[in-house]
Parts: C-alpha cells; sequence; structure tokens
C-alpha cells in the first residue's frame, strides 16, 4: 500500500448531449489535473454525453423522446476513437483516469463507469445495476460481472452511481473485496428542500458510505446549468422552476466521513484537490469492516452473484471490456 496519493474530483457539466466536445472538455480537466500531480482523477455521472434530466421535466415517452435520439447518437461505444481520447490524456498525464458515461452497447444504453490506468488501458468498466426511477426509460440494468473492485499500485479502487451508493448490500459487497478508494459519480443534487434528491442527502449518503466501507471517497458531481435548461425547457415555467441551476456537491471524503476538499459554490466548475494517507483504511478497518470481521454469517448473509445475466449470451460473450490503450479506437498499432 502506498502512504500516501493526490486525488482530484471533477465538478462540471458536459457539453449537453455532445460527445465530441464533451470528451475535449474531458480530456482539458484531466490536463489541468496531470499540471498538480493527480494520480487519480474522478468525473461525475454519465459526463459522456450529459445527464437525462429530461426524465423530470415530462412524459419520457413524448416530450423526452426527441432528447432520448441524441443521447443515443452521441452515447459512447466501446471501442471508438472518442474511448482512446480519453486513454491517451490518461497516459499522457500518467493517471488513472474514472470517467463515467452512458454506453452504447448493441441497441441499449447503460450507465458505466470506465477505468483507465496510468498507461492508457481501460481496465475495468461498472454498469449500474439499477437505474433510479424513471431513469429506467433510458438505461438498462447492469449485473454483477462488472461489480468489481480494482487491485492497483494506488490501492485498490472501486465505484458506484449514484443511488447505488446508498443500497447496503451492495456496500457489503464492495467491502468485501477490501475496496479502500471509492468513486461516487453523481449528477447534481437539487437544491429544492422538499426534493428527496436533495444535495444534502448526497452529500450524507458519501459521508456513510466512507464510514461504513472504511473507504476514501471521491465524490464527483455535475451542476445543472443555464444551457441544459435552456435545451429543454423554453419559456415553460414550471419546467425552468422544477430543477434549479446549481446543486453541485463534488468532495473527497476520508475513512471518518470528514471533507478533505475546500467546497466549491453549487454553481460553479472546477477541481478539487486531496491527499489521500492510505494507512487510514487500516485504522478504520481496525474498528470495522462489515464483511470481515464485523460480520456475522450466521444470521445474515449477503449473496453476490458475479456471472453475466444478459438475456442473450452469443458465444460466450462478456460484458466487461477491458482493452488495451493500442486496442481502444478498435484498431491495433
Amino acid at each position: 500500500m502506498k502512504q500516501k496519493i493526490k486525488a482530484a474530483v471533477i465538478q462540471a457539466a458536459p457539453v449537453f448531449l455532445d460527445l465530441k466536445k464533451s470528451v475535449k472538455k474531458a480530456v482539458g480537466y484531466i490536463d489541468e489535473a496531470g499540471k498538480e500531480g493527480v494520480e487519480l482523477l474522478a468525473f461525475p455521472e454519465s459526463f459522456l454525453p450529459g445527464f437525462p434530466w429530461w426524465l423530470d421535466l415530462g412524459d419520457p415517452t413524448v416530450y423526452g423522446m426527441p432528447f432520448f435520439k441524441k443521447f443515443y447518437e452521441n452515447a459512447l461505444e466501446l471501442p471508438s476513437p472518442e474511448l482512446k481520447e480519453i486513454g491517451e490524456a490518461a497516459r499522457r498525464n500518467h493517471m488513472y483516469v474514472c470517467m463515467s458515461a452512458t454506453v452504447r452497447d448493441m441497441g441499449s444504453l447503460y450507465l458505466a463507469q470506465l477505468w483507465f490506468d496510468d498507461r492508457g488501458n481501460l481496465i475495468g468498466q461498472h454498469r449500474k445495476i439499477k437505474p433510479t426511477n424513471a431513469e429506467r426509460t433510458v438505461w438498462a440494468e447492469g449485473d454483477g460481472s462488472t461489480m468489481k473492485v480494482l487491485d492497483t499500485p494506488l490501492g485498490r479502487c472501486g465505484g458506484l452511481l449514484c443511488w447505488e451508493n446508498l443500497m447496503p448490500a451492495a456496500q457489503l459487497v464492495m467491502a468485501a473485496q477490501n475496496e479502500q478508494i471509492h468513486v461516487a459519480s453523481w449528477p447534481a443534487g437539487s437544491t429544492r428542500e422538499q426534493h428527496m434528491y436533495h444535495r444534502d442527502t448526497f452529500i450524507r449518503t458519501c459521508q456513510q458510505y466512507a464510514v461504513v466501507t472504511g473507504t476514501f471517497v471521491l465524490a464527483a458531481s455535475q451542476p445543472y446549468t443555464e444551457d441544459q435548461l435552456e435545451a429543454m425547457c423554453g419559456t415553460d415555467t414550471y419546467k425552468r422552476e422544477f430543477i434549479p441551476v446549481g446543486g453541485g456537491l463534488s468532495a473527497i471524503y476520508d475513512p471518518m466521513g470528514r471533507r478533505l476538499t475546500d467546497e466549491l459554490d453549487e454553481k460553479a466548475e472546477g477541481i478539487l484537490y486531496a491527499d489521500l494517507h492510505l494507512p487510514d483504511v487500516i485504522e478504520s478497518k481496525y474498528y470495522f469492516d462489515p464483511a470481515g470481521h464485523y460480520s456475522k454469517g450466521s444470521v445474515i448473509q449477503v449473496i453476490f452473484h458475479t456471472e453475466n445475466q444478459a438475456g442473450v449470451i452469443i458465444d460466450g460473450r462478456q460484458v466487461l471490456q477491458n482493452l488495451s490503450y493500442e486496442e481502444l479506437s478498435g484498431t491495433t498499432e
């Protein structure tokens, strides 16, 4: 285990529903973080090519269909030239990167976290196992075959998307794999007090995850912006007021749930940095390991299925694709 690593989280919105421009913006942030010596960088949920905010604004099959079509057309494919651009930026900056994207696989879309190592290789992909509420109209479900903790020189790294971080069983599964550094990818937290997705709930969820699992939590979120509001709401007063601009909540927490980073304004974009003192994980696990010495299998057991649960499997095709840097664009150099 390394004694200390420099980590960072992004708080920024993509170029809404534009994959190529969003990749360019992401690469700019990777290069900026690289100048600061960052070893691990985390991006917000569905940074490529944006979060489907229209799901909260109208009927997804009527109002939302024009947005979904553009969403589908701008989803990331594996492999692709856009994927290689991210890998090249990670390689150029000698950095591990956790990028969240909407991935197009055959006819369906999946919400994913894509992990790149410091040589630009795609070393892991996690797909959200249960899209939340109306999200099920745009994203298909993942399964346990992609819910893996990666053993890296930085430590044992894993991640979950949005409300997956709140699922007790998911927390236990990640803890059982001895996760040490966790990326929690989020959209924006609502600033409306009465909204169940209030940003304070997101923050408490990240702190709770850190304490329960004994991990450093890199929480990355994207604020809801004026550009996105204009793209979806027009002059409709109700829609314009339903999701207030802002809601950024990016931060890094230690295994005691303490914030290690400064706090950006909820409407601002930028990078937040922190040094992670990895031995803090050991101390936390000494006191509490919910899937290890503090578990009681004779009373409570969680059964985790790691098999591919796809309805149709052709020639043993696996959901998870680990690709070398040379393979990321679909052509081997």
